[in-house]
């Protein structure tokens, strides 16, 4: 439901009758529409650091392939958990709690991925929280832009994303 509207709009009443139960019920599980956006939250971040922690997996010398099944993966993360992380963002303007967590948890996120990346190099240069989020970047703009395309030698890989990220 929150990735059909806006986390503003949808009301605890709509997701207790989507949930197929009471307003009653609903509350017995989470005490305020927030908490169960929180809870959807916490499975977005679990993802996105299971996807950075594949980084980690990848051998020192790691080959196109390599890469290649780690870029799928973090497409994948993307195409499950990209509208949310949208309308997550969009909570956060009116909540000023839920965006320093949001701020921090992102944070994380990218201080993670650029020690991922300080591994696969085999030394530290420069701020790996920066160059992760460069990286973060350029992955997620081309996802919005639906398609990338490199070649290595006469092959073409495609990554495809639905519009809906």
């Amino acid at each position: 439901m929150f990735l059909e509207r806006s986390y503003r709009t949808v009301r605890v009443q709509d997701i207790a009758a989507d949930a197929k139960v009471s307003r009653a019920t609903f509350y017995v599980y989470f005490p305020s529409k927030r908490d169960i956006f929180l809870a959807l939250g916490v499975e977005s971040i679990a993802a996105g650091y299971a996807v950075v922690d594949a980084l980690q997996e990848l051998p020192s010398r790691f080959s196109d392939d390599d890469l290649d099944r780690w870029l799928n993966r973090y497409f994948d993360y993307l195409e499950h958990h990209g509208a949310f992380i949208r309308r997550w963002d969009e909570a956060t303007a009116n909540d000023p709690a839920l965006l320093v967590q949001s701020q921090h948890d992102a944070q994380r996120f990218l201080r993670r991925l650029g020690l991922g990346l300080e591994r696969l190099r085999g030394r530290p240069e420069g701020d790996a929280t920066l160059q992760a989020l460069s990286l973060r970047g350029s992955i997620e703009g081309v996802g919005i832009c639906g398609v990338i395309t490199t070649c290595r030698t006469k092959e073409t890989r495609s990554y495809e994303l639905s519009s809906g990220v």
